[in-house]
């Protein structure tokens, strides 16, 4: 007989990004910690929830169990399943996790999920926030591909198209501005369509089939959501990948988009930050031109290179503690 604990439910904010897009990186940094797995390529492979938990003395790391009750996930603790407490031994059940996940051919989604609990919030300002709120790192949600057949497109198809359509879009030069503005003109076809209810690509988009990472692992939490953190890269942001996330996003957890937090990482990889940003911003407006599916305007966009935050926190977290030794 399966020993199963129900968990606190706290508000979740998942953090969603294609793969490589330095998720888990960006994680380790807001709280950190050294055990969120990141490497090129694909590194996370399961759920992991993120809990601030004061009342332990060292992190911990333990397996959940889900099950469907009258239509909604219920979240328990699996009490079969060893605590594994400690960073070393945390990192470590981690890569075992991903590697036994990757050997896999058919993912059983309501198996994949497991919670970290950390006794402090490293530089996040808000505890309060953190007792009420649990951030989830989430597989790189492109890995959607490999759960199809073999008709699906290649990755580089994929890259080549939306490289075309951002060279077509830069060559505009000084009409780059208004790339990302609403038109002020009402269009024929603008009128035909403005009483839609979502943008074209909503509707584009059939998941009732789809048994995916994206549409699996949304739907176990998405009565749970209050917010949360898409990532995008320099080295991807004009991937297609990236707005069929967003649209499928909205469509499965059938809530507005709004307060989310939209980061373009790795702005420090940019030989041309400014005409980045305008362009990611850019792309996003293009994709939702009736701001139904997603508004840009409704959340927050900030780039950002984890990196040089994490270089810039413990700088200052040293340089806090060489003062605080000299005046002792």
């Amino acid at each position: 007989m399966e020993k199963l604990e129900k968990i606190e439910m706290r508000n979740i904010v998942p953090i969603a990004a294609m793969i490589s897009a330095g998720k888990s990186k960006l994680l380790n940094v807001i709280l950190n910690v050294n055990f969120l797995e990141s490497k090129s390529g694909i590194g996370t492979k399961f759920v992991n929830i993120l809990r601030y938990n004061p009342k332990i003395e060292q992190p911990q790391f333990y397996h959940l169990k889900l099950k469907a009750e009258k239509g909604k996930y219920i979240f328990y603790k699996d009490n079969e399943y060893k605590i594994i407490q400690g960073e070393k031994n945390i990192i470590e059940e981690n890569i075992a996790i991903n590697k036994e996940l990757a050997d896999k051919k058919k993912i059983n989604y309501d198996d994949i999920f497991y919670i970290t609990e950390i006794n402090s919030i490293g530089f996040l300002k808000d505890p309060n926030y953190m007792l009420t709120h649990d951030l989830c790192d989430i597989p790189g949600l492109s890995e959607y591909q490999e759960q199809k057949n073999d008709s699906k497109p290649e990755n580089k198809e994929i890259e080549n198209q939306a490289n075309e359509n951002l060279e077509e879009m830069l060559k505009k030069g000084e009409e780059f501005g208004l790339v990302y503005k609403p038109k002020e003109e009402k269009t024929e076809e603008f009128m035909k369509n403005i009483n839609k209810e979502e943008d074209d690509i909503f509707y584009d988009m059939n998941i009732d089939e789809e048994s995916t990472y994206i549409t699996e692992i949304y739907k176990r939490i998405k009565d749970h959501i209050d917010g949360a953190i898409i990532v995008l890269s320099i080295e991807n942001y004009n991937f297609t990948q990236n707005i069929e996330i967003i649209a499928k996003l909205h469509k499965i957890i059938e809530k507005k988009l709004k307060n989310f937090l939209i980061i373009l990482n790795k702005i420090d990889l940019s030989t041309n930050q400014q005409l980045d940003i305008e362009s990611c911003k850019g792309i996003l407006f293009n994709a939702f031109p009736r701001f139904k599916t997603f508004n840009l305007n409704m959340n927050t966009f900030i780039p950002i290179s984890a990196i040089q935050v994490q270089n810039e926190l413990l700088l200052e977290k040293k340089f806090f503690s060489f003062n605080l030794l000299l005046f002792l």
